[in-house]
């Protein structure tokens, strides 16, 4: 299913930038925070933001340090919650998020360009979507 035809609380009217549907591995710390980096998968990805599926709650408005691993690339950037659902299934406390880049070098806007832009998006590394769990 298209990310667009999905329901969230962050509207397509607010995108600047087209989202590609892609399920790849990212890791992600509350800025300024030591703890380890939780695991998440992107369910979809642009050039002004991601959307991931992950197992910490996180409120909006909260700052985020991010890897996002695309083969052997890995590409690190800031960026903030601008949505939050909880995702129900299988009584593991799960949440999808909405991310808005706020930091980001022109090499790492480059490649994710190019991922978002690319007809096959099927990176090498891709691994089941219960990573993040």
């Amino acid at each position: 299913m298209n990310a667009d035809s999905q329901s969230t609380p962050y509207s397509l009217k607010n995108r600047k930038f087209p989202r590609t549907d892609i399920n790849l591995r990212v890791d992600f710390r509350i800025c300024g925070d030591k703890a380890k980096k939780e695991k998440a998968r992107t369910g979809t990805l642009g050039e002004g933001g991601l959307m991931m599926r992950t197992g910490k709650m996180l409120s909006e408005g909260t700052r985020v340090e991010m890897n996002l691993y695309y083969n052997s690339l890995v590409i690190p950037f800031d960026a903030e919650v601008v949505w939050v659902e909880p995702l129900f299934g299988d009584g593991m406390p799960r949440f999808s998020c909405g991310v808005q880049y706020i930091k980001k070098a022109a090499d790492e806007l480059m490649h994710i360009q190019y991922i978002v832009r690319s007809p096959q998006q099927t990176p090498s590394d891709i691994s089941s979507p219960s990573e993040y769990q």
